[in-house]
Parts: C-alpha cells; structure tokens; sequence
C-alpha cells in the first residue's frame, strides 16, 4: 500500500514540475484590441507594443489571421526581446473590404529552451465612406495590456495550489497509515488466560 501511495506522489510532483516548466513564460502586449475607422483604399500603420515581463530573452514572432490576413503587412514579424525590453512591432492594413472586419494579429512568445506563450490583439476595421481614423476609438493606450497575462498568471497560481495541496494531503495520509501500520506492530497482543 505504501509503495503504491509513494508512486502516486513521484508522479503527481512530475506532473506538477512539467506543468510549472510549462507554463514559466509570460506574455504581455500593449494593444490588446483597436477599432478603427477607415475608407476602402486606406492604408493605415498601427503597432502592438510587445513587452518581455520575463527574465530570459525571447524571440518575438508575429503573424496574422482573419478577415484581412492577406491585406496586413508587418514590418519585422521576427525579432528579440531582452529581458524587461519592449518593442513597438508596426504593421499596416489595406483596407479591401467595405464592411467590418474582424482580424488578429498573433503575438509568440518563444523562450531558447521550454515551451513559449501566444497572445493575440483583435483589430475590428469599420469601413466606411469617411476616410478617416477615429483616434477616439483606438485603444491604442494600453487598456487591455495586461489582462491576458493576468489571467494566464492567476490560472497557473491556481493550478500550482491545487497540485501542492493534493500532493500535502497525501503525503499526509500516507504518514497517518505508516504510523498506524507500525503501531499495528508494536502493540502487544492480548493473550486470553484460561483457569
């Protein structure tokens, strides 16, 4: 029974080790989500502020998806980020479709060794016959730049107790039945005397 309960805890902490391993890299953008208004035609240059909140360098990649995928042109979509750094990573849209669209542009975080992290920032075109931006709608200020992080940070706090609590307990249950099993041991046994 020991042996058993000693197995479940080896592999419970390996567990608990590749999902912690997994999950070490954080990413965070400053430009979560633009909506902006434009005219079919226009060419309109944006960025995403890309931050590396981690300790290590990490390669940045970008690539676009969505209703104007063919129609995004990202000036550097690979580069490094030190530790700390941050870098404006530009990008410009034609604006081909006369309605709105919904596209993304995909943020990997890649460390040299481990698993790395995406994030993506929505951009919502709204075309019209006006041509012109709507800076007031552009949430260009860093409203949305550490939601997704925070999130991905408080969903591995949350798994990480769950792991230390469950591996707590059984370790616990496991020196409760040890305990009980050698005092098992050591307990005299009652004799019945016969007169």
């Amino acid at each position: 029974m020991g042996k058993k309960i000693f197995s479940i805890l080896i592999a419970f902490a390996l567990i608990a080790f590749f999902i912690s391993s997994a999950y070490a890299i954080t990413g965070s953008i400053g430009n979560a989500r633009m909506i902006l208004r434009a005219s079919v035609g226009d060419n309109i240059e944006k960025y995403i502020l890309v931050k590396n909140v981690n300790n290590v360098s990490l390669t940045i990649e970008l690539l676009p998806s969505g209703d104007l995928e063919e129609y995004i042109k990202i000036r550097e979509n690979n580069f490094t980020l030190s530790p700390g750094g941050e870098k404006r990573a530009y990008f410009t849209i034609n604006v081909a479709k006369n309605e709105t669209t919904e596209s993304q542009i995909n943020v990997k975080f890649i460390p040299s060794e481990g698993n790395g992290v995406g994030l993506t920032s929505t951009i919502i075109v709204i075309a019209s016959g006006e041509g012109e931006i709507n800076e007031d709608e552009n949430l260009d200020k860093n409203n949305d730049s550490g939601k997704k992080s925070i999130v991905f940070i408080l969903l591995l706090a949350t798994t990480g107790i769950i792991l230390i609590i469950f591996v707590v307990l059984m370790l616990v249950v496991s020196s409760k039945n040890k305990i009980k099993n050698e005092f098992e041991k050591t307990k005299p046994k009652k004799s019945v005397e016969k007169k």
